[in-house]
């Protein structure tokens, strides 16, 4: 393990490459994931990071217990608004186009609460596309997608919605303080329990747009990031897109263009 000082940090620089992330991606969101391991060393009754290193050693299953807790909860919807204005406006209403009449398959990698996936069908709603379009949604994480499907989120997930949008797709609990989304939103995403690092999902159609935004291209190593692009390749049409945060890139060229400069779009080509 490295020598910075901080035991945390230092347990992490170790045991990330292990499991093919990037220490680069944690360095900021490191306290909630350190909380979660610091929680389990209290299950397991041992004191802090070097008798859990040892432990690892010891029992190697709980590297697969250790891997549960590396997962980051940061979403909102209608996270990088301009990105989402455009797909409204025109990326959901050309891909609902060219796929006619069959309907267009979006898939939400790593989802998480399900901020991102209900932003996909409001969006498409914005765009009277709605009933155009399945949307697949999956986390490795069942507590989240739990979460995910009941639809109820604190005022601080809503903040880049307008008030037109909140008082459109959502009701407010006055009971629990939360908001809640509409059904017919709710019941147009199918979720599923999924880590993508062990398989992808396997569509009857190839989808046309792909959602992995804020996951694999800053968390996971390179190895793992070419073996997912790979994958996605075999599930996505012919002129198919992937999204990817607003700070990741893809790598140009190997059968990926960027679409638009401005927005982190790129189309899948020959």
């Amino acid at each position: 393990m490295s020598k910075s000082g901080d035991a945390g940090v230092d347990f992490l620089h170790w045991v990330l490459p292990e499991l093919g992330y990037r220490w680069e991606g944690f360095r900021k969101p490191r306290g909630q994931v350190l909380q979660r391991i610091h929680q389990r060393i209290r299950e397991l009754d041992l004191q802090g990071f070097d008798e859990y290193a040892l432990f690892l050693k010891k029992v190697p299953e709980e590297w697969n217990r250790l891997e549960d807790t590396l997962y980051v909860t940061i979403s909102r919807f209608f996270r990088d608004r301009k990105l989402w204005d455009e797909l409204s406006e025109r990326i959901l209403p050309d891909m609902v186009k060219n796929n006619a009449p069959s309907r267009a398959g979006i898939w939400s990698a790593g989802c998480c609460n399900g901020e991102e996936p209900y932003s996909i069908a409001i969006a498409a709603d914005k765009s009277g596309i709605l009933n155009s379009i399945n949307i697949w949604a999956s986390d490795k994480n069942p507590d989240l997608l739990e979460r995910a499907k009941t639809g109820s989120y604190a005022v601080s997930s809503l903040k880049e919605l307008s008030a037109g949008e909140r008082s459109n797709y959502f009701s407010f609990d006055e009971l629990h303080s939360e908001y809640v989304i509409n059904p017919d939103i709710r019941k147009s995403v199918q979720f599923e329990v999924r880590n993508i690092r062990g398989s992808l999902p396997d569509p009857d159609d190839p989808f046309s747009l792909v959602f992995c935004r804020n996951l694999v291209f800053t968390y996971f190593d390179e190895t793992a990031q070419l073996q997912f692009l790979s994958g996605i390749r075999e599930i996505l049409m012919d002129g198919g897109l992937v999204i990817v945060g607003s700070n990741e890139t893809l790598p140009e060229g190997n059968g990926w263009k960027k679409v638009q400069g401005n927005l982190p779009l790129y189309m899948k080509t020959a």
